[in-house]
């Protein structure tokens, strides 16, 4: 799902039964390490866990049965605005993007907010959806937080965009 400029590579486990992954890992240097972001039950494959985004100085997004999740070191961040959030991409900034139904979002340095006193503040999410587009799904974001992604139009047609936000 995602590599970084180390070769460090971010996935999931896919069967073909289900529409949702069955298990995040990581690979780096020929070594594959399971990621469980939240899981304290020591199950090495959650439903609906993965790691789509990988940045360049080694945060990580994806998404497990409890929302979309931020990871950086130790901290991990968890964040769900409906059923189906999904985290798809991070940036060296600790932006986040993703998707909860049919709409995008976006949410600067979700980090920034928080204090030493190891109480996770919410981060403020900003909509993202193409204009006058059905559903919008951000996949891809850069460090000068370029977005990539697809959109539905009103006749159902899928598209792709690239979107350089102004905020």
């Amino acid at each position: 799902m995602s590599v970084n400029k180390a070769l460090i590579v971010g996935g999931a486990s896919w069967f073909f039964s289900n529409t949702t992954p069955n298990g995040g890992w990581i690979w780096t240097n020929g070594a594959f390490s399971l990621m469980n972001p939240g899981d304290t039950s020591g199950s090495c494959f959650p439903d609906g866990e993965g790691v789509n985004g990988i940045s360049d100085n080694g945060y990580l997004s994806g998404q497990n049965s409890n929302g979309a999740w931020f990871k950086s070191g130790t901290d991990e961040d968890f964040y769900n605005m409906n059923s189906g959030t999904v985290g798809t991409a991070v940036n060296s900034n600790a932006d986040v993007i993703g998707f909860s139904g049919a709409v995008g979002y976006f949410a600067k340095h979700i980090e920034l907010s928080e204090n030493n006193d190891g109480v996770e503040v919410k981060p403020s999410f900003i909509k993202v959806m193409f204009p006058g587009s059905l559903s919008t799904y951000p996949f891809g974001l850069n460090d000068l937080r370029t977005v990539v992604g697809a959109y539905t139009d009103n006749a159902g047609l899928i598209h792709g965009f690239v979107a350089k936000p102004t905020f």
